[in-house]
């Protein structure tokens, strides 16, 4: 049984604020879940259609239930887990998300009481993987300009979003992994997957949370994963885990790009003690769920 020894713990979530690599599957064992997910992505037409795909794929529900995963998860939230959303990635070369932290004030009743996690399908490279910023979780607002860091005026994601200045002397670490490794981090940490980075004018403004625009949209826009990035480009591929705890509420606003489907949380681990949200049922073939098509339809 795989647990995170107190070291790692101390050092590398404590003091970073992230964990990883760490093995979960081989090569061997994560190519079948890679090759659903590629079927996944080409019958998909944008970035919402390759969310909670655990609710609708055995492969993907059996990678979540992975219990190197789950036990490396328990070390730090203790044995009540609710998972409330996957996403299944695909990011080229220097594309993706700037600097961001997963603070989802909009979906979840306490933001800052969940963990996020991502398992690489594919092999990670310098130019296409996750990087850090190490002890940024522990930062406040002063401590990050101070770092070069600072919130995007007008953010563009549901969760905060900043750049780094040009004088920025900061180093991000590099979290390149191998097919079936993962990591974790804490949602305070700043994470990206490419450098955003611009000259730094004036103090930033206060966070306007009415100035979000959906995160769907910011993906295809920016990125344009579906017009733009094919598997000849030898792209990353990987499913990230949202998990949380039985007594945070995640709110409606979590599962509203995704109607007519009817996505809900479901139980990881352990029990729904103190439980505040309604559980959906781990069975793939619940016809309560608004199948694909309907989706593509209304879409």
């Amino acid at each position: 049984m795989y647990q995170l020894n107190l070291l790692m713990i101390s050092n590398n979530w404590e003091e970073n604020g992230f964990i990883g690599p760490i093995k979960a599957l081989t090569e061997k064992e994560i190519l079948p879940i890679t090759n659903e997910v590629r079927n996944i992505i080409s019958n998909s037409k944008d970035f919402l259609q390759l969310r909670n795909k655990h609710l609708y794929s055995k492969l993907i529900q059996e990678l979540c239930l992975n219990e190197i995963i789950i036990n490396a998860v328990k070390d730090l939230m203790g044995s009540n887990l609710i998972l409330w959303r996957t996403q299944i990635f695909k990011v080229n070369k220097n594309q993706g998300f700037g600097w961001h932290q997963d603070q989802y004030r909009t979906l979840l009743s306490e933001p800052t009481k969940h963990i996020s996690l991502q398992i690489a399908l594919t092999k990670s490279t310098e130019d296409n993987c996750v990087f850090f910023i190490p002890g940024s979780h522990k930062m406040n607002s002063s401590e990050l300009n101070e770092a070069g860091l600072y919130l995007e005026e007008n953010c563009q994601l549901n969760i905060p979003q900043y750049y780094r200045s040009f004088k920025s002397s900061i180093k991000p670490v590099k979290m390149i992994l191998e097919p079936g490794e993962f990591f974790i981090f804490h949602p305070s940490t700043l994470h990206a997957s490419f450098d955003r980075r611009k000259e730094h004018c004036k103090a930033p403004k206060t966070v306007n949370q009415g100035s979000f625009l959906p995160v769907g949209r910011l993906w295809n826009r920016t990125v344009g994963v579906f017009n733009s990035l094919n598997f000849q480009s030898s792209p990353r591929l990987g499913v990230a885990m949202r998990i949380t705890v039985p007594e945070v509420k995640v709110l409606p606003t979590a599962f509203e790009k995704t109607l007519p489907r009817i996505d809900k949380c479901v139980l990881l681990h352990g029990s729904n003690e103190n439980g505040v949200n309604e559980l959906d049922s781990w069975s793939v073939n619940d016809k309560t769920r608004v199948n694909e098509q309907s989706l593509i339809e209304v879409g």
